[in-house]
């Protein structure tokens, strides 16, 4: 039998993302108490085609979800590891004005007539919740806390998918293959190389143009990469070459 009905949000889960050597991995979830509510919005659009004096054909991007979750109080491991805050001797927490997004998975679960029903969102950044409360009146009104959530489609996923659909690439334009670069999306650009772009030309583009420095090893991985493209094509144009040899001595 299936759900007719889901409702009671609980069991919300946090795995934080790290990326090495092409590919993601997470921490062993850990949960996240006093959930209240959750609600994220798809993020994308439709694309119309006429023909025919109609809606010939219709394409609908997915841009990943964005919204809010409200939980009781956000606990400190989470602002320390994920908003990057930091405790001092006296166990106060102080935010830094120049932190990174940390990424992280989101696990969460409703429950339904029949059974459970479970989600993951991957790729999901968090930014500071605001500060608010109340005063106390006749009774005790407890007050909560909000994070505003993106859930975004990993990098390689979304490039893979444009790149095997048909996406042209422009062998002299280097910016995609520098954002597969410095977001750390070495698949994508594996594919960007294996259809032709060209990664000596792009080393030097990137150091007249964007001198950020790609995660560790990723350069390295491509280097190597792209010389084994190069050593199969040059293979594959010796195998094809049927005409005469001739020698030459001066």
């Amino acid at each position: 039998m299936t759900n007719k009905i889901k409702y009671n949000l609980k069991n919300v889960h946090i795995a934080r993302q790290t990326y090495s050597e092409g590919s993601y991995s997470y921490d062993t979830p850990v949960r996240l108490p006093g959930a209240v509510s959750l609600s994220l919005d798809a993020e994308g659009e439709t694309s119309p085609f006429y023909a025919d004096g109609i809606v010939y054909f219709r394409s609908v991007s997915n841009n990943g979800y964005s919204g809010d979750l409200e939980i009781a109080l956000i606990p400190d491991w989470f602002r320390e590891q994920i908003l990057l805050e930091t405790k001092d001797s006296n166990g106060v927490l102080i935010e830094t004005n120049d932190s990174e997004i940390v990424p992280f998975a989101l696990l969460f679960e409703f429950d339904g007539d029949v059974k459970s029903i479970r989600h993951v969102m991957y790729n999901c950044s968090a930014s500071r919740p605001s500060i608010e409360s109340s005063t106390k009146e006749e009774t005790i009104e407890p007050g909560t806390e909000t994070l505003s959530l993106t859930a975004d489609p990993r990098d390689g996923w979304m490039a893979e998918h444009l790149l095997n659909s048909g996406m042209a690439v422009n062998h002299n334009d280097y910016r995609a293959l520098n954002a597969c670069v410095k977001n750390g999306a070495v698949e994508c650009a594996k594919l960007l190389l294996k259809r032709g772009a060209d990664f000596e030309g792009y080393l030097a583009w990137n150091e007249r143009h964007d001198r950020r420095s790609a995660p560790e090893g990723v350069i390295e991985e491509l280097t190597e990469y792209a010389q084994t493209l190069s050593q199969q094509a040059t293979a594959t144009q010796a195998q094809g070459w049927s005409g005469p040899t001739m020698e030459m001595s001066l």
